[in-house]
């Protein structure tokens, strides 16, 4: 929502030297009447955080108001380890977490973070609020309908151990608490209550917010009022085109074989929207075109290679995110269409890419409905030659937005390694990881691997190993293998994996919750351009 964008543009918010003014980089806020507010500031020049901040409606009804510094960070693990990264964080994020220490107790110099005011506000708010006198910040007022309670809603059924995840992580992150409840609604259910005589909010309110009226609680409490107060006015006006919006804000997909979140989170279209769904100023008829227009622009088709030509043909997984069943058909060229079936809504299609032409590489066009999306993938096996066949460098795990967008993801333990033969007809491998704290798999064929460690020592499985040398620095790790009764034709992948959980692979990037890379064939009998007997 709007704070979030603001919270981003104060990060990076220059500050005058002269003057002193308390700033709202945010054009507007949704407010609820009877319940605080948070706007971030600037203070810019001589202006002191640490003054006290006056605060008023435009009618010139005074409010209380507090500064906070508030510090954002994240959460990542799973249940047995909370340092490590688990396949939800790696596919949707770590929980976010908030940390807000009022402006009398915040340190000099201020920790990272931002500043923002929690204004208190009376049962019939209305109108702007004015600070210090002259700055003067929109809040558009949510009236009646905060709740998922009466949204039209299509049920979610069977959402697998990945849905309910994110939902209890939903749960504990102020800006997303909004989107767990449209699911609880999809599912059938409600929040989970534990009433307290002395605190009667929701149990998992008091876990992930902390006090009653505490910054992250009021965060919370602002955003699913300005989501659902936009959600119940589009539903009066268009029910339908309501409860495709909210299948749209809580799409789930199958893929790889799991039923996983598939939603857009935390992105400038969810600004623009919630723009769209509280701005008091268009029409019926003009807020519905704008909200059919945003649907139609949200993505419709995601693929990805699954692996390359190794042991049999490549495969590029096709995901239908339309509300319709889609016809998939394979494009090559110089070839008719290759129609691969129809595929429901929310559904994934394997499409097999057979052996082109002499080259190894090849561009190919899947259409999945009316979306046509271009992939480079291996279709042969690669021949290995002089210097060596370069392995890497590896890429960290596909992550949701990544795979929606199709965008290259950095991150994650980057590692590469050149193949090449020795003497006496032994293979070796030269292995290096710019993360000193990697381990490092080297996988040959479908089972055999051999892993090794920062230390220099190493651990293997169905092939020879031996370190020839080793030698580390803080910068990184690299390390000589020779490797007996390597020949012929091989499949092979790098695997990189840090202490936190991060992981990275080669040669495709891996799904989260994929439990080996994908393989690319090697061709060993030709080096030099003189065919050798396997």
């Amino acid at each position: 929502m709007a704070l979030l964008l603001a919270i981003s543009l104060l990060c990076a918010a220059p500050l005058p030297d002269a003057g002193a003014q308390v700033r709202v980089p945010a054009p507007w806020s949704v407010g609820v009447p009877g319940e605080p507010v948070v706007i971030p500031l600037i203070f810019e020049g001589r202006a002191n955080p640490r003054d006290a901040l006056i605060a008023r409606l435009a009618d010139g009804r005074p409010l209380t108001a507090d500064v906070y510094r508030l510090s954002v960070g994240t959460i990542a693990g799973d249940e047995e380890s909370r340092m490590r990264l688990s396949p939800l964080d790696a596919w949707i994020g770590p929980l976010q977490t908030y940390e807000a220490v009022h402006n009398d107790r915040v340190a000099t110099p201020a920790p990272p973070g931002v500043w923002v005011a929690l204004i208190r506000t009376p049962p019939d708010a209305s109108g702007a609020i004015v600070l210090n006198f002259t700055e003067r910040h929109e809040v558009r007022w949510a009236e009646g309908g905060l709740d998922a309670e009466f949204l039209p809603t299509a049920r979610l059924d069977e959402p697998g151990v990945f849905v309910r995840g994110a939902i209890e992580r939903l749960e504990r992150d102020p800006e997303e608490l909004w989107r767990a409840m449209l699911l609880r609604r999809r599912l059938g259910e409600e929040m989970p209550q534990q009433p307290d005589a002395e605190d009667p909010r929701p149990e998992r309110l008091r876990v992930a917010f902390g006090a009653r009226r505490s910054v992250p609680e009021a965060i919370a409490n602002q955003s699913v009022g300005a989501w659902m107060w936009g959600l119940n006015r589009i539903a009066l006006i268009d029910p339908s085109l309501a409860s495709e919006l909210i299948v749209e804000l809580t799409r789930v997909a199958t893929i790889g074989g799991e039923r996983v979140p598939a939603w857009e989170s935390r992105s400038d279209r969810l600004d623009d929207l919630l723009d769209m769904l509280t701005d008091p100023r268009p029409s019926e008829s003009r807020r519905r075109a704008l909200v059919r227009d945003w649907i139609d622009r949200s993505p419709r088709a995601a693929t990805f290679v699954e692996r390359d030509a190794a042991d049999g043909e490549a495969v590029i997984v096709a995901t239908n995110l339309s509300s319709r069943a889609v016809l998939v058909a394979l494009e090559r060229f110089g070839t008719a269409p290759e129609p691969m079936g129809t595929v429901p809504p929310g559904s994934s299609v394997r499409v097999p890419v057979g052996r082109g032409g002499e080259r190894p590489d090849e561009r190919v066009r899947v259409r999945i409905g009316s979306d046509l999306i271009e992939r480079d993938l291996i279709v042969r096996s690669v021949r290995a030659s002089a210097p060596g066949l370069v392995l890497g460098a590896t890429r960290s795990d596909w992550s949701m937005v990544h795979w929606l967008t199709g965008e290259e993801r950095g991150g994650g333990p980057l590692a590469a390694a050149l193949l090449y033969p020795g003497d006496g007809g032994r293979w070796r491998v030269f292995i290096e990881s710019a993360d000193p704290e990697a381990s490092v798999r080297l996988w040959l064929g479908a089972e055999a691997w051999v892993e090794v460690r920062p230390s220099g020592t190493t651990t293997s499985e169905g092939v020879g190993a031996r370190v020839e040398a080793f030698s580390a620095d803080p910068s990184g790790w690299a390390c000589t293998l020779g490797l007996d009764d390597l020949a012929g034709e091989v499949s092979v992948a790098i695997e990189a994996l840090s202490p936190k959980g991060e992981r990275a692979a080669w040669p495709r990037r891996m799904l989260p919750w994929q439990r080996t890379p994908a393989r690319l064939g090697v061709d060993l009998t030709d080096w030099h351009g003189v065919r050798t007997e396997p």
